[in-house]
């Protein structure tokens, strides 16, 4: 089986068994040759939009002997795929505000119960907001840490248009179904996050103390502008407990 990241298996694994899987912007393949070395997904559409890493796709495809499973594609997102060709569609390594866009540019292949198996780099509250308010639901959503970083996964399946919901602040930035489950992985991601504030704030009140001086003409201008960006990361460790 193909050796890959934790974080592409964690998305992989969240492919059900038997699915017709698009992966956009598939990079070298890994994860489906990954895939299709498991035997349980009926075909795979690899595509991306630069020439390089497809023909690096290609080879990879044919040296693990998968070409009869997985079908590459020049593609730009979505636009090469037909509607009905796959009920599955895997985006990641992007930021959320690309992943987005790259949703409204392929609503056409959209039907109802078509399953979107997401992972945001960046900006993970604009594409979930974008996913509720656009006829989605947030099925199921995973996290793990791998090279340094930390990473999410988000099933996402589209029920139509009529469908729209809203989520909390919190929620669209951690996800609704990580907070609601306790996932482990995202309150040590939280709480590392209250530490970086925490520090932040220790590092402000010194400055208040140590370098500012009364007589300093910037010294009210200072004192509130520090104060208020205080005030500001004790809000967000504030939301961020509420999650506990």
């Amino acid at each position: 089986m193909q050796e890959i990241s934790i974080r592409l298996k964690m998305i992989a694994d969240l492919v059900t068994p038997g699915a017709r899987v698009a992966d956009i912007g598939c990079d070298h393949a890994y994860t489906d040759i990954y895939l299709a070395s498991k035997g349980e997904i009926k075909s795979i559409i690899a595509m991306d939009l630069r020439k390089g890493p497809l023909k690096k796709a290609r080879e990879n495809v044919a040296s693990a002997g998968y070409s009869d499973i997985i079908e590459l594609r020049l593609s730009d997102g979505f636009e090469k795929l037909n509607k009905g060709e796959t009920d599955t569609a895997i985006i990641s390594g992007m930021g959320g505000r690309l992943i987005t866009s790259i949703i409204e540019k392929g609503e056409a292949v959209f039907t109802e119960g078509y399953k979107l198996i997401l992972s945001p780099q960046t900006e993970p509250d604009i594409l979930r907001n974008y996913l509720v308010a656009s006829g989605f639901v947030i099925e199921d959503e995973d996290m793990c840490f791998d090279e340094g970083k930390y990473y999410v996964a988000i099933i996402a399946r589209y029920m139509g248009k009529d469908v729209a919901a809203k989520l909390t602040d919190e929620e669209a930035l951690y996800g609704p179904v990580l907070i609601k489950n306790k996932n482990k992985v995202l309150l040590e991601y939280l709480d590392l996050e209250i530490k970086k504030r925490v520090k932040v704030i220790e590092e402000l009140n010194k400055r208040l103390e140590d370098n500012l001086r009364k007589d300093d003409p910037g010294f009210e201008e200072k004192t509130r502008s520090m104060d208020k960006r205080i005030d500001l990361l004790n809000g967000e460790i504030a939301a961020i407990r509420r999650i506990f």
